[in-house]
């Protein structure tokens, strides 16, 4: 392929929005627990779990629309994720208090739209991140931040 027809073939995807769209509303939810942080949440029972050395991902038709992550900042800023920008206001995750971030997540020039809700949680960041269209979360992506738990014998930046 000629050069000139291959750059022309990826200018379109330049900043490309790919954000995922959530399930409109889940009848049924499922619990998923993660024994190395020792958190857990509800999802819609539509979706699947993708659990890596990264974090966790948890899919809808495929797409990433909840990220779980449990780094440093500098880990945290070499993916491009919530440590690469500034907070925008305050949150409460699991009973603790936190910021908050919206920005676009970047893979390559695919990005997503990702609010996210970032706490201290055993020397390191926990993060909650919501890949969705817009700011504000609706009632399924609300079930899942209200439904973020940290294990009961976790006393650490309660």
């Amino acid at each position: 392929m000629k050069p000139a027809i291959l750059l022309l073939s990826i200018v379109p995807l330049l900043g490309c929005d790919v954000t995922p769209e959530w399930p409109a509303t889940a009848d049924q939810w499922e619990r998923y627990t993660d024994s190395l942080s020792a958190v857990s949440l509800e999802y819609p029972a539509q979706c699947t779990i993708d659990e890596n050395a990264g974090g966790t991902l948890i899919r809808y038709d495929g797409a990433p629309i909840i990220a779980i992550s449990h780094m440093t900042e500098a880990q945290a800023k070499k993916h491009g994720l919530w440590a690469a920008h500034e907070s925008v206001d305050t949150c409460r995750l699991g009973g603790r208090d936190g910021k908050l971030y919206r920005y676009d997540h970047y893979d390559v020039f695919l990005g997503m739209h990702t609010v996210s809700y970032v706490v201290e949680h055993e020397g390191k960041w926990m993060a909650l991140e919501l890949r969705m269209k817009g700011d504000a979360p609706g009632p399924v992506q609300r079930r899942v931040i209200e439904s973020f738990a940290f294990a009961a014998s976790d006393n650490g930046g309660s």
